[in-house]
């Protein structure tokens, strides 16, 4: 049940704090249900249905999916809502946000190639891909996404890599998967080595690496705002003040102002 402050803000919040429509709304989780069901976690009431979806889904989809908290979600096992696509934020990103990378030497061949982690797990296998291995040596690791229908489509990956001379070529894949994977990657070299993926295995010393945009620090910026407005009654959220925040959660405005980088700690 809502505490009497949430009710009376609730009914209080007649227009939208982004639009400044009425409605309709709906109650709204200023911690992202992605990272968990909060027991006793306060709500919000003053975002129309229109734009928490719309920020939902150009910003928190990114932040659930592409970011570090993906990666720990993984880790720990987390789960979203049934009703939710289930994503692999190792074999693609999401909202513009690239996938995660795990980088890390192959025990067998001793090459850097991807990874993927077992959820709710300490183990890895490797990441359904091909690893063109130039001239020098160098590994160059390219993931075989689910879009892929032709040679045609690997080729251009592997184009994109300006590499003098192609070496060899090396192919992880499940077996139930080797049928698709093999249409896709034959005739690439003269020499193709296959390697299925085992169950799990530990990676020695891997590399995580995330590629995110501004849709992330909006989603976080959300959380924060939102957090913010459901535990404290004195502001409704549509003051001017609030102005640049909600234009930069809505439509990522003003990014300069809200997101820098520091190189040091």
């Amino acid at each position: 049940m809502p505490s009497i402050s949430e009710t009376a803000k609730r009914d209080d919040a007649r227009n939208c704090i982004y639009c400044n429509s009425s409605g309709p709304f709906n109650e709204e989780h200023p911690l992202p249900r992605c990272l968990g069901e909060f027991r006793n976690a306060p709500k919000l009431y003053s975002v129309c249905k229109e734009c928490n979806g719309k920020i939902g889904r150009e910003s928190e989809d990114q932040f659930c999916r592409a970011g570090p908290e993906a990666f720990f979600r993984n880790y720990f096992g987390g789960k979203g809502r049934k009703s939710h696509e289930k994503v692999n934020p190792f074999e693609r990103g999401s909202a513009g946000g690239q996938a995660i990378d795990i980088m890390g030497v192959h025990p067998e061949s001793g090459i850097q190639v991807l990874y993927e982690k077992d959820p709710g797990t300490n183990t890895c296998r490797e990441l359904r891909q091909i690893v063109v291995i130039d001239g020098d040596g160098n590994s160059y690791p390219i993931r075989i996404a689910n879009w892929m229908k032709t040679q045609k489509d690997i080729e251009q990956e592997i184009r994109k890599l300006k590499l003098k001379e192609i070496k060899s070529i090396r192919v992880f894949a499940n077996t139930d998967e080797m049928a698709w994977v093999r249409s896709l990657t034959d005739g690439l070299a003269e020499k193709v080595t296959w390697s299925q993926q085992p169950e799990g295995s530990t990676v020695s010393q891997p590399v995580v690496s995330f590629s995110v945009t501004v849709a992330y620090f909006r989603a976080v910026a959300k959380a924060s705002f939102h957090y913010f407005l459901a535990t404290d009654n004195s502001v409704s959220g549509s003051e001017p003040i609030f102005a640049g925040i909600r234009n930069f959660i809505l439509s990522g405005t003003d990014e300069k102002r809200f997101v820098s980088q520091e190189r040091t700690p």
